[in-house]
Parts: C-alpha cells; sequence; structure tokens
C-alpha cells in the first residue's frame, strides 16, 4: 500500500528554470536545486533519511527565494516525503496541503495526484480512516481523469490497504492483485515492491500464510535489486510476522533484529516500534517474559511518542497477554480494555474481534462464565464475518469449555465434531486435551500428550510445555 514518491521523479521539472525569469543567477539556483531533489531521493533511497532530511530544508529554503512555484511545490513534497517517513505527521501535512494548492495553481494533474496520496498517508497513520478513504478516492477520481492505467492502479491498490483494516478481504485482494498486475505489465520494479508487500499483507490477513511469504519474499528480492533501505526493512518485518505466525520463533527474531538495525540506520521509529512490539510476542510465546516485558515497554513509549494509535492498540494487547501469562489478571484486564478500545475507535475489525477473545478467555480464567460467554458470542460472530478461521477456533473451543460447565455430555460431542473440521496438530492437541478433560478417557490424553510434545520440539512454545506438564501430571 506505502507510496512510493520515486515513481514520481522530481527532475521532470528540470524545464522550470528555463522558463522567466531566468538571468544566469537565478537559471544556476534552480538547476541546483533541482540536482539537490536528485540527490535527495537516492539518500531517501539507501536509508540516509538524516541528511536526506538536512539537505532538503537546506534546499527548500533557497528555491522560496526563486518564483518557480512548480520547483518550491515539488521541494516542500520531497521534505514532506522524508518526514512522513519519520513520523513527523504534523509539519509533512503541512507541507503536503501547501504542495498541494500550488499543483493545484498549476493544474498539475500528477502532482495533485500524489500531494493527496501522501496526505492521506499521513492521515492513516495518525488513525484518521475517513480522511485517509476520503484523499484514496479523489486520487482515484484525478486517475481516472487522465486513463492512466498505472495511477488507476495504485489509487486501487491505496483504497485496498482502507478495505483491508476495515474487513473487506476480497475487495482488498482484488485491487492488489489488479495493481501488482500493471506493475508486472509495465516492468515497474518499485510499483512491483509496493504491490507485493499489500498483496502479502491481504494473503496474511486472510490466513493464507503460504502465499503471504511468497509475497514477501519475492519483495525482499525487489527491493534489494532497487537499494530501497525502507522497502527492505518492509520485506523484513513482514517476514518476521509471517514466521512468528508460523510459530517458528528463531526465524522470524532474526529477521526483526535486522529490521530494527536498518531502521535504526534510517531513523525510522514507526518501523521499530512494530519490530520491537513483535519481538515482543516472539520473547512471550517461548517463556522468557522479561524479555517481552522489555520489548513491549520499548515499543510502547514509542507509539506514546509517536501518537500512533495502531501501535498503542497491538502493544496494549500484547501486554496484556504477558500479565495473564503471569497471573495477573487486574492489570491484563485493564489492559485488554483499553486494547478493545483503541481498535473500536479505528474501527480495526481483526483486532477487535482479537481483544474481545482475549476479554472472554480472561473472564473464564477468573471464573466469570456469564460475562464470558457473551465476550465469546460476540468474537465468534466477528470472526465468522471475518473469516478468520484461527479465531473461529479459538473462540469454537472457549464457547464449549463454558457449555461443559453445565453439559460436559453436550460439549464432548461437539468437541469430537470439531476433529473432523479443525485438522491442523495444534487444533486436534487442543480438542483431545479438552476430551481428557470432560471424559478421562487415555486414548484423548495420549493423543493430545503426543501432539504437544512434537509441537513443542519444533517450536519451543512454552504454552505446549505447559499442556505436556499438565498431561504428566493428569491435573489441570
Amino acid at each position: 500500500m506505502v507510496y512510493n514518491h520515486h515513481i514520481t521523479k522530481p527532475w521532470r521539472f528540470g524545464n522550470a528554470c528555463f522558463s522567466p525569469p531566468h538571468d544566469p543567477k537565478t537559471l544556476f539556483v534552480c538547476l541546483q536545486a533541482i540536482i539537490t531533489l536528485r540527490k535527495a531521493s537516492i539518500l531517501e533511497i539507501i536509508g540516509k533519511w538524516d541528511e536526506t532530511e538536512s539537505l532538503l530544508r537546506s534546499n527548500l529554503q533557497q528555491i522560496l527565494k526563486l518564483k518557480k512555484q512548480s520547483v518550491i511545490a515539488e521541494s516542500k513534497y520531497s521534505l514532506a516525503n522524508v518526514l512522513w517517513l519519520r513520523g513527523s505527521y504534523d509539519e509533512s501535512f503541512t507541507l503536503l496541503r501547501a504542495a498541494n494548492r500550488i499543483y493545484e495553481s498549476l493544474n498539475d494533474t500528477q502532482g495533485l495526484q500524489k500531494t493527496v496520496n501522501k496526505m492521506g498517508y499521513v492521515h492513516f497513520f495518525q488513525a484518521n480512516y475517513e480522511k485517509a478513504l476520503q484523499c484514496f478516492q479523489q486520487q482515484l477520481h484525478i486517475a481516472e481523469s487522465t486513463c492512466d492505467e498505472h495511477a488507476i492502479g495504485k489509487a486501487l491498490d491505496d483504497l485496498g490497504g482502507i478495505y483491508l483494516d476495515h474487513g473487506d478481504h476480497a475487495k482488498a485482494l482484488k485491487y492488489h492483485q489488479r495493481f501488482l498486475g500493471i506493475a508486472e505489465k509495465h516492468n515497474n520494479k518499485p510499483s512491483l515492491a509496493i504491490a507485493l508487500s499489500s498483496l502479502g499483507h491481504a494473503h496474511f490477513s486472510t490466513g493464507n500464510v503460504a502465499e503471504a511469504l511468497k509475497c514477501y519474499q519475492r519483495l525482499l528480492a525487489v527491493a534489494t535489486e532497487l537499494g530501497d533501505k525502507f522497502r527492505i526493512s518492509m520485506a523484513l518485518v513482514s517476514l518476521g510476522v509471517a514466521y512468528l505466525n508460523g510459530e517458528e520463533y528463531k526465524k522470524a527474531d532474526r529477521y526483526l533484529i535486522q529490521t530494527i538495525q536498518i531502521c535504526e540506520e534510517m531513523g525510522n521509529r514507526q518501523g521499530i516500534l512494530y519490530a520491537q512490539n513483535f519481538r515482543g510476542i516472539a520473547a512471550l510465546k517461548t517463556g522468557k517474559f522479561e524479555e517481552a516485558a522489555s520489548r513491549f515497554s520499548k515499543a510502547l513509549s514509542m507509539a506514546k511518542e509517536l501518537n500512533s494509535l495502531r501501535g498503542l492498540t497491538m502493544v496494549k494487547g500484547n501486554m496484556g497477554e504477558l500479565k495473564q501469562s503471569l497471573g495477573k489478571y487486574t492489570q491484563a484486564r485493564q489492559l485488554f480494555t483499553s486494547a478493545l478500545s483503541l481498535s473500536r475507535k479505528l474501527q480495526l475489525k481483526v483486532l477487535i474481534c482479537h481483544n474481545l477473545y482475549r476479554k472472554a478467555e480472561l473472564s473464564f480464567l477468573r471464573g466469570r462464565f456469564k460475562e464470558s460467554e457473551k465476550l465469546t458470542d460476540k468474537s465468534l460472530a466477528k470472526a465468522g464475518e471475518l473469516k478468520r478461521m484461527d479465531l473461529v477456533f479459538r473462540c469454537s473451543v472457549l464457547r464449549l469449555k463454558l457449555k461443559a460447565q453445565i453439559d460436559s455430555k453436550s460439549a464432548v460431542d461437539q468437541f469430537k465434531n470439531m476433529l473432523q473440521t479443525f485438522t491442523t496438530d495444534k487444533e486436534q492437541a487442543t480438542i483431545h486435551h479438552e476430551l481428557f478433560k470432560n471424559t478421562d478417557k487415555k486414548r484423548h490424553k495420549d493423543r493430545a500428550f503426543s501432539l504437544y510434545r512434537e509441537l513443542y520440539q519444533k517450536t519451543a512454545n512454552v504454552h505446549y510445555k505447559e499442556k505436556i506438564q499438565e498431561l504428566k501430571n493428569g491435573t489441570e
């Protein structure tokens, strides 16, 4: 989804230097400014963001002395772009709005399109999704007015990112696949990188991790070929998250460490925030609770510093899981409640569903079964709507655990039916474990033990270790 302003080359404004007034001094300053914009675009790609920002600020001061409005607009836009990358959203938006007004006065559709696009991204990262949607729709309207196939595809790709967040996975996939086809048709490598990233996220959100990994691996290859550090960091963090989801924690951590290293070189605080959060999850899942707490704390501080509501939502939910693992249920509940409130505010349907489940599970552990039942039903309904089968499974198991409190026989029958539907080792282990708890039959205990042991040997997930110990002891 994230736009690459290098698709629109800054040096398309070189001819503006030869328009009146064109005395030698003015011409020299103007051409020097164009060269500086070229240099800055290269520095940005290779991740030297401190130098890029300094160069562009100095360049803008020189350009403002001239009356070359198109070059002034491009200078403002270029500085706004690197400020956006660094999380300085307010200053970035001010510069984008100024550049947009100049492009409008010049009737420059290409300039209008890219400034509207970047304004949409500023809104998106500040969690103002309605305004982001309006910007991307305006971007599409401008692209359609020029009959530019590539520009139309890019606008649809950006809209797809909004639809993905709001749970319309089918539309998001359609738009991202269309843009990928256009990028491949024109052999546009920067656009190809964007499309692969977008499509990978869409596949990942629908649970198709294998296809997501293919997109991310291809993205890494393209970004490396381009020498684009920002895209490389996006590929690395995406691969890290995909492997994290597949419980390959060591591999995930390696990619996330690389992400942090590159983001620190660039000064990309948003990237560091996400990588620290995911490294925290890896530590949590492998029972390294102190490391998890440290990583989540760093991510939380950065989310607050950047005023990243999306970041706060994710980190608080994960910190809640850590507190729950430590038996600190009151703190866990407070964090889950805050995460749920933020996810509702941002209309992030997957996170709403996840946080409802978290609260439901915690209520169950605290013996608040009626409260847990209500939350479980809400989460299950949303999981079904989103076609998130991982969450459907977890909610279904929790619902039957609640049912078993009053009707064990019926719960057992339904657990047996689930064995036919949910067939992964992880799912089968969970179901057999629940069947053993409700029937005390050795075959279910043995099957659960065998599966959990295999899973633990593959993943080192502390949850499986705990289940193995439970089954060894024959206690809960």
